[in-house]
């Protein structure tokens, strides 16, 4: 079954893929602009959160079971009181343990959740989140060479899928001749498109109307080269 779904999901990856790189080879045959597109599952794991979270779990469990320890020990003292003092240690010392050692499984498996699942980016303030998008996309825009285009005409669309948070980062080229504020006018309709519609769909939408913000001021050449791959990339 594992297989199977992996199987699924590869082969979706693949057509979504495919529909993506036919929109930006379409976009860049009217534009001497070069478009790349990245799909990120998750902008970063977000240790930090998950450190203060655990940690503040492990203080407040650590501090409210301390508290019940005399009941717990309490307890405890009908069932394993007169053995346990046969060995010379009474049941408050048994007992002493469990506090820490349940509060510090809490917080571990906490620590987890918030680095595997979406706890950790919903507990995450948002301005924070939007960072780590910034800057993942940042990073993509310089490991894949798209500020090395030979008229630093690059420009990359970054998807955050689980921030649900998406990035137009123009290189120099780009940026010198339209403002950002109107690419963060594409960002806000493709969230109104993406609503109701899967993301390849929302995607290849927003790339024609990034390539309709290009063309007209960077207009395609006779012979000009594809300097980036079609295909998104993914990590």
């Amino acid at each position: 079954m594992q297989g199977g779904r992996k199987g699924r999901s590869s082969e979706a990856h693949e057509q979504s893929d495919q529909l993506i790189a036919t929109a930006i080879a379409a976009a860049e045959a009217r534009s001497a602009a070069e478009i790349a597109v990245a799909i990120v599952p998750r902008a970063e794991p977000y240790r930090l959160t998950a450190i203060l979270v655990a940690t503040t779990l492990f203080a407040v469990l650590d501090m409210l079971l301390g508290w019940s320890r005399n009941i717990i020990a309490g307890w405890l003292d009908p069932f394993i009181g007169r053995s346990v003092t046969n060995w010379g240690v009474t049941s408050w010392e048994v007992t002493g343990w469990l506090g820490p050692v349940i509060a510090i499984a809490l917080a571990i498996t906490l620590f987890i959740a918030c680095e595997q699942t979406r706890l950790g980016i919903a507990l995450t303030p948002p301005h924070l989140r939007r960072q780590a998008c910034l800057t993942r996309s940042r990073l993509l825009f310089l490991d894949h060479d798209i500020d090395a285009t030979e008229d630093r005409l690059g420009l990359l669309i970054c998807v955050c899928e689980a921030e649900r948070h998406i990035e137009i980062l123009p290189d120099r080229g780009i940026a010198a001749v339209i403002p950002a504020e109107r690419w963060a006018a594409l960002i806000d309709a493709f969230r109104d498109h993406k609503q109701t519609a899967p993301l390849e769909s929302a995607l290849v939408r927003l790339i024609t109307v990034v390539a309709d913000e290009l063309a007209p001021r960077f207009p395609a050449w006779a012979g000009q080269s594809n300097e980036l791959p079609d295909r998104p990339f993914r990590s």
